[in-house]
């Protein structure tokens, strides 16, 4: 892949069009970045890294793609990422704002309007969030009418679009995938939660016609596999399926973390996807919830067995079993596994170096990207060293600018003296488990794992800090 300087874009742009002598598997890719958070861009293909594009003083970039694979890539700029459509002869220019980063993203260039349109059905179906749970209160044939109203106007969008631009069979495939899953999966997740928000614990009576739908569902596309909208409605469908077989035929029930319920999602997953591509991606899913809710972990050697049963992709078999042997690694009783930390003063230590202490510690991880998050982490935090005094509280960044880091901290009520910042998270998410940026870790006095699976968000958190106290009566009554 080359990279190029960025005023090559504009005449590359206006002869792409034109000249009969260009490379028919060749496209360039080209833009600018305003506010960048970084110095660089990832550019993937399928969730394969294929290019670090650096931005020039300017905060531009222009690469050309060699041998290019028509289908969906991504790029990465942290935090965020955005799909994009390429195919041979594309020349596509954007320009994005990072302060409002999908608000903002603009498209033009050859190949560039399929994208907007991409960008435009995202948005639209972002802004339509709300009014979409508002209607899981309503009966059966009521919520069907208005989440096919609001399908139709899209697809309508998409008929007058694709008169006024040509469009190949494979982009044409993306661009009412990201109309047409949404709102599927909508509908699959209707029966769980119309009972649980507002059915009073009582499931609806689905009518037979409710899951006409998924006679449209593509369960095969070699073009989708890697598409997140694609992938999470195959994952709803799979939930939904599984718990709704289970509930009428099984005696064991529908228990989402059991071992029953798990092997008929993977035989579901078996029987009905042959695409080997989809079909690992959804057992992989499927082994690490269960691995990751399943904390008792009595039956994840039987898991594992039926995951390898079925499982075709040896990368995924590697992550699967790493996971497994890592899990076990912060099982209750057990040290924590060395992490590389550095400090404020940009000193190298190692997570035993900042914790235990004699009552307690807690872990909690945060990030410069996640505002909100971290608003509310300083709130709950405060909240906690005033009741329990006696128990550390250590917060770990998991961003690598240093120096953004310490500008965010500023903004924080966080003591800088535990406070400390990830020297490869890559390698700590995966030895000590981090799903999710909510996770905390609860280590004893000993410096032994109590609950490396807790979560300073949930109801039951205080509670675990009371147990984690020998002495109630040295708990503040603030």
């Amino acid at each position: 892949m080359k990279h190029l300087y960025f005023f090559i874009l504009i005449p590359l742009l206006i002869s792409c069009g034109n000249s009969t002598d260009q490379k028919n598997d060749v496209a360039y890719f080209g833009g600018q970045i305003v506010n960048p958070n970084e110095d660089f861009l990832l550019l993937f293909k399928e969730n394969v890294l294929i290019d670090t594009i650096q931005l020039d003083k300017n905060n531009r970039f222009l690469v050309e793609i060699d041998s290019v694979v028509p289908g969906i890539y991504h790029f990465y700029h942290s935090p965020e990422y955005q799909y994009v459509h390429v195919e041979p002869n594309d020349s596509i220019l954007i320009r994005l704002n990072t302060f409002e980063f999908d608000e903002s993203l603009v498209f033009s260039g050859k190949g560039g309007e399929k994208n907007n349109f991409l960008v435009d059905m995202y948005l639209t179906h972002e802004s339509e969030e709300d009014f979409t749970y508002s209607l899981y209160k309503r009966a059966p044939e009521d919520f069907t009418t208005a989440v096919d109203s609001m399908q139709e106007l899209k697809l309508t969008k998409f008929e007058k679009f694709s008169l006024e631009n040509e469009i190949s069979d494979n982009a044409k495939e993306l661009l009412l995938a990201t109309i047409n899953y949404p709102h599927y999966e909508t509908k699959e997740l209707y029966p769980f939660t119309h009972k649980n928000r507002f059915g009073k614990g009582k499931v609806a009576q689905i009518p037979a016609s409710f899951y006409s739908f998924r006679n449209n569902v593509n369960f095969n596309s070699e073009v989708l596999g890697h598409y997140r909208e694609y992938i999470n409605y195959l994952k709803s469908y799979v939930n939904n399926s599984t718990y709704s077989t289970c509930k009428k035929v099984c005696d064991q029930g529908a228990l989402r973390k059991s071992l029953h319920y798990n092997t008929h999602k993977m035989q579901l997953i078996d029987s009905v996807v042959k695409e080997d591509k989809v079909k690992n991606i959804l057992l992989r899913h499927t082994a690490t919830s269960y691995l990751f809710d399943n904390h008792e972990h009595v039956n994840d050697e039987k898991f594992l067995t039926m995951f390898f049963k079925y499982s075709t992709n040896p990368q995924y078999d590697r992550e699967i079993d790493d996971l497994y042997h890592n899990i076990q690694n912060v099982q209750k009783g057990k040290p924590l596994p060395p992490v590389a930390l550095v400090d404020a003063n940009g000193k190298d230590l190692a997570i035993f170096d900042v914790g235990p202490n004699d009552d307690g510690t807690i872990y909690y991880f945060w990030s410069i990207y996640s505002k909100r998050h971290l608003r509310s982490l300083n709130r709950k935090i405060n909240k906690y060293q005033n009741r329990f005094p006696h128990l550390q509280f250590v917060g770990i960044n998991i961003n690598s600018d240093h120096e953004k880091w310490l500008q965010t901290l500023a903004t924080t009520s966080f003591d800088k003296k535990t406070q400390f910042r990830s020297k490869n998270y890559s390698e700590m998410r995966e030895k000590l488990i981090i799903p999710r940026i909510h996770k905390t870790i609860i280590v004893d006095g000993k410096g032994q794992i109590v609950n490396a699976f807790a979560n300073l968000f949930d109801a039951n958190f205080e509670r675990q800090l009371f147990e984690l106290t020998a002495d109630r009566a040295i708990v503040s009554r603030k």
